[in-house]
């Protein structure tokens, strides 16, 4: 199970990644299906990405949908330890989900944002407002 922060303060992994709980409700779909709906995300800054994305706790991730990676991306997202392909309504993403190697990061799971990639979740929701690109800081 995986422990909740509450505190809010940035925190540095060993790897360099930074991260920070939110308290924001968040939801994430890809056309009509939602694939995260989360009350505990957390903000993480890649390095040299100037901007954070969300990465989720697993249990309100709708892991039904992954599948391991046929094609596992390498040299992105801060040395990623497993990627993920997403199956909705028959349409397969490759590596649109992947986990991080940092211990404080395990048991989450990060998405990535059709605007901001080209590929990934298409509609993103904090609170009741749609979100575009990523997550406010």
């Amino acid at each position: 199970m995986t422990t909740f922060p509450t505190a809010r303060a940035v925190r540095t992994t060993p790897e360099g990644l930074l991260w920070e709980p939110s308290e924001r409700w968040v939801r994430g779909r890809r056309g009509e299906v939602t694939v995260v709906d989360s009350r505990h995300p957390v903000l993480v800054w890649e390095l040299e990405v100037p901007v954070p994305l969300y990465a989720f706790p697993r249990e309100e991730v709708r892991e039904d949908l992954l599948r391991p990676a046929k094609n596992p991306r390498s040299g992105t997202h801060s040395g990623s330890r497993i990627f993920y392909d997403l199956e909705v309504d028959g349409e397969l993403l490759e590596n649109a989900a992947w986990t991080f190697p940092a211990a404080d990061l395990c048991g989450h799971i990060a998405f990535e944002w059709l605007r901001r990639s080209g590929r990934g979740l298409d509609h993103w929701y904090e609170e009741e407002e749609e979100i575009f690109v990523h997550p406010r800081d």
